[in-house]
């Protein structure tokens, strides 16, 4: 999924009005399990991105050291190897992973405190039927 359909998900999860206050309440626990789920799935992902991002780069390295005609350095040659296409493809979907991650995790702490928040339009509901 992308992080646009995660956003729509969360307006949705955090909607709350007077009609479906009891159903939201009740649903809370399984909306905390499943952003973390979601969110340690896409950390196990970032990990094995990061993995063969690694294990490419030391498939490349060699070849691009072999292609030059001069000595450089490794720091260099990395660089040069980071440009190849297959490299590059993995960055961006690590860059991804991690965007995604970090709205995962503010996600997470939004709805652990909805907890509170729907106490809140609780006490505000039974002071209005006072």
């Amino acid at each position: 999924m992308d992080i646009n359909s995660y956003i729509d998900e969360l307006k949705a999860d955090t909607t709350v009005n007077e009609l479906n206050l009891r159903e939201t309440s009740l649903r809370l626990p399984g909306l905390k399990a499943k952003w973390v789920s979601r969110l340690i799935i896409h950390k196990n992902k970032l990990n094995s991105l990061q993995k063969q991002k690694k294990k490419l780069l030391k498939e490349v390295v060699p070849q691009v050291r072999d292609k030059l005609p001069v000595k450089l350095s490794d720091n260099f040659i990395k660089d040069k190897a980071e440009e190849i296409n297959s490299v590059s493809g993995i960055t961006d979907e690590i860059q991804k992973e991690e965007l995604i991650i970090d709205f995962l995790e503010k996600a997470e702490k939004v709805v652990s405190s909805y907890t509170y928040d729907l106490g809140n339009i609780v006490k505000i509901v039974q002071l209005e039927t006072i």
